[in-house]
Parts: structure tokens; sequence; C-alpha cells
């Protein structure tokens, strides 16, 4: 199993936490500059920057606090839901098929909470598509089920595409530049899938052909990348 299995809500909530903590304590223009960006993406962060403001006890620089008392909630909310959308469309144009098997509110859904996450910050997958598909992982779905295994598909596929001689961020991946899988490819990731996932055309999940890819299967899933940088999903039957 990857190493993208969810972790409890209340780790996360953590995590974000001592994240604005540090980056509101600490008096640099960097640190105040990775605070407002993370402002302009997550409501969560913005009520956890004005209840460590409105600490008595916490020791916040005056330029933080400057910063963060002189934003207009209103205008960082409209600002905020425009990003959103910008994140969505990007990872739709990244992964056309997420939104065919999750739909398009789920989709939403599922970005508007990586916003309001520390992993959009932390580069894990090999692109920020991956990074999306990797931090979601397990988190809304069984790891075993249809989607799961959907974000993983087009996680890989996008990461493998951005930066194919980089480590793959699931454990579990065969990976192989030196002896790909397929020939005549540049290299090759495969992974162990429940589902069929590709119709028997080849094609990826798409509004006609949805019935068949939800089809239990037992097969090796292997995405190539060839020259000329194309990209191909490939089944072996096990």
């Amino acid at each position: 199993m990857p190493n993208a299995v969810a972790r409890p809500n209340n780790e996360r909530c953590d995590d974000l936490q001592a994240e604005c903590l540090r980056l509101a304590t600490r008096d640099s223009p960097r640190a105040r500059t990775e605070l407002y960006l993370r402002l302009l993406y997550g409501e969560a962060w913005w009520c956890e920057a004005c209840r460590l403001i409105a600490r008595e006890d916490m020791l916040i620089p005056s330029a933080t606090l400057e910063l963060v008392k002189n934003i207009n909630a209103a205008q960082l909310a409209l600002e905020r839901e425009s990003r959103k959308r910008n994140l969505k469309y990007h990872i739709q144009r990244s992964c056309p098929s997420l939104s065919v098997v999750l739909g398009s509110e789920k989709l939403l859904d599922l970005v508007s909470r990586f916003a309001n996450s520390p992993e959009l910050w932390r580069p894990l997958g090999r692109s920020l598509a991956e990074n999306f598909c990797f931090f979601c992982y397990g988190l809304a779905y069984e790891p075993d089920s249809v989607e799961a295994a959907m974000l993983r598909l087009s996680g890989v596929i996008s990461g493998i595409g951005a930066l194919p001689e980089a480590p793959s961020p699931w454990t579990d991946a065969i990976k192989s530049a030196s002896d790909p899988m397929v020939e005549g490819a540049v290299t090759t990731e495969a992974f162990h899938c429940a589902w069929k996932l590709i119709d028997d055309d080849g094609r990826l999940p798409n509004s006609t052909n949805l019935e068949a890819i939800r089809a239990k299967a037992n097969r090796l899933m292997v995405i190539a990348l060839f020259p000329g940088h194309k990209l191909l999903p490939f089944v072996v039957e096990v």
C-alpha cells in the first residue's frame, strides 16, 4: 500500500496550527510572505492566524500583526475562492479523468481541503497535480476503491510526465528507467490495481465508458513515457 494513507483530521489540524504558529512568530519577510500566501488559499489558515494574533500571551512580531490586521476579510474571501477555482482548473487540465470519476462537486471539495492543508506547500509529488492526488489518496475514499485507484493513476501520469527521472512518492511503485517494462519507453511506472480503469480500447475514463472502467479486475497498471513526451497507460492482466 502506498504511503499516502490518510491521517486523522485532528493530526492534519495540528499540522496546520503548528505551521501557522511557526510562520506567525518568526520575524522575517520570508515568513510573512509564506503566511500571506497560505491565507490567500485557505480559510483555515485565516481563522488560525486571527486566533493567534488575538492571544495576548503570543509573541507575534509587530510587522506580522499589522499584516494580518490590515487584511480586508471580505476581499480575502473573494481572492481565496478565485484561487481555489484556478487550482481546480489546473488539476482538471492535468488530470481530466478525475472529474469524470469523482464528480465536479467532489473534486472541488477535495481541492478546498487541499488548499486548507499544509500539504499544498509540501511538494511530495513530482507535480502539483500528483501532490494533490497523493494528498487525496485515502482521504475521502477507501484505499481499495475505484476512486482512490483513479487518483493514483492520474497522479502517476502527471508526475512521470513532469519529472520522469525523479523517484516516485508511492512506496510500492514499480518504477524503472534502466529497464522499462514497455519496449521503446524512456521510463515506466506500474502499480497493482483491482479495477479496470482503462477500457478495452485503451481509453482513460470519460463520459461514455464509466461503467466499463468501474469493473473489478486484477491487473498491473503500467504508465509508459516515450520519446517526444508521449504518455500511454498499459495493462497487464495478473
